[in-house]
């Protein structure tokens, strides 16, 4: 794998590359023959591009053994899944908002799609990787413009991102959970060469700050509400946006510790997806580097490893069912590999 363990002990290594492995092994098997990989529609292709991104993470690429057919018919049925120019979803959103159905999760699909297209576009050649290229660049042309939305009566939301539908509950117009995949997206299109404009960095800069909160201590999901994933996806977002070790993401980092991860499926307040929080802490943790990447590195090893199923997968709980399996297990890799630093947004 190719990458300094230093955080983890040989055993503690061995085990994440086995388990890594194991999990890529069943993943592979699960792809159909469309070349996309199983999940309810409503999450698609995001569920097929988290995939990708898990291979890609562990060294896995275009043009390789043993998985490069299985990444190169993964982007053409992405590709396949562009609903209108840069916008990347199976399902049609409906005019009504609901509960993990498009109109809530499209966004979502868009932004993680776009992250996997520029991720891999510098490892693809011929008429595929000609095709990645305008494919990416209209993402970001969908992405800005979502971006600059009117936001009427609420200055605290401009600069981020929220649902295809409004929900009628919330009287917020932008989340930090969808943001985080945005402007990650954005960071992996510059690194990859793509133009992104100075203001829309600027803008998501302010808007994911502003979530920061003095009082509670970290960032919230949208101004008020706090999980450990949203903790996570503040300092994540910070460093995508170029803002590394600040007041906000040092203070966001000891809520974490002080709020562990101690058994599998559990969560932290209403909200809290408990593998996207592990995800989002994992990735944010490897950001901020030294001591606070050490003591989180190894507690994500020993929560994740003994709860991998036999058969290399890691089972869905509770809001994350829906989705099922692959993307959990997807999400899992993705948690394990940061310090594989394969992946350019891998990289500090």
């Amino acid at each position: 794998m190719g990458a300094t363990r230093e955080v983890l002990t040989a055993a503690e290594a061995a085990q994440v590359d086995q388990a890594v492995d194991t999990a890529l092994e069943w993943l592979a098997q699960q792809q159909q023959p469309d070349g996309g990989f199983p999940g309810r529609a409503t999450g698609q292709p995001g569920i097929t591009s988290l995939t990708v991104l898990a291979f890609l993470s562990a060294g896995h690429l275009p043009g390789s053994e043993p998985y490069g057919k299985h990444l190169e018919r993964a982007v053409n049925h992405v590709l396949s899944t562009e609903r209108e120019p840069g916008f990347f979803s199976v399902a049609k959103p409906r005019p009504t908002w609901a509960l993990d159905a498009a109109s809530h999760t499209a966004y979502y699909n868009q932004a993680i799609t776009g992250l996997m297209l520029s991720e891999i576009s510098g490892e693809l050649g011929g008429t595929l990787g000609e095709r990645v290229v305008p494919a990416i660049e209209r993402a970001l042309k969908f992405t800005v413009k979502v971006q600059f939305r009117e936001v009427p009566g609420r200055p605290q939301d401009e600069g981020g991102w929220r649902y295809p539908v409004p929900c009628p509950q919330d009287v917020f117009v932008t989340d930090l959970s969808i943001t985080a995949w945005q402007v990650t997206f954005l960071r992996s299109a510059k690194n990859a060469g793509f133009e992104v404009k100075d203001e829309v960095i600027e803008a998501a800069h302010k808007y994911v700050k502003g979530l920061y909160k003095p009082e509670h201590g970290t960032f919230t999901y949208d101004h008020s509400r706090t999980t450990r994933g949203m903790s996570g996806a503040g300092i994540m977002a910070m460093a995508m946006l170029g803002q590394h070790n600040t007041v906000e993401t040092r203070a966001a980092a000891e809520w974490i510790r002080v709020h562990p991860f101690t058994r599998y499926g559990e969560r932290v307040g209403f909200l809290d997806r408990f593998q996207y929080s592990v995800y989002y802490c994992s990735q944010a943790m490897y950001q901020l580097g030294g001591d606070r990447w050490h003591d989180f590195s190894p507690t994500v090893v020993d929560l994740m490893v003994p709860n991998q199923q036999s058969n290399g997968s890691w089972r869905a709980s509770a809001h994350e069912v829906p989705f099922g399996d692959v993307y959990v297990t997807a999400i899992s890799v993705f948690s394990l590999t940061p310090h594989y630093a394969m992946l350019p947004i891998h990289q500090r």
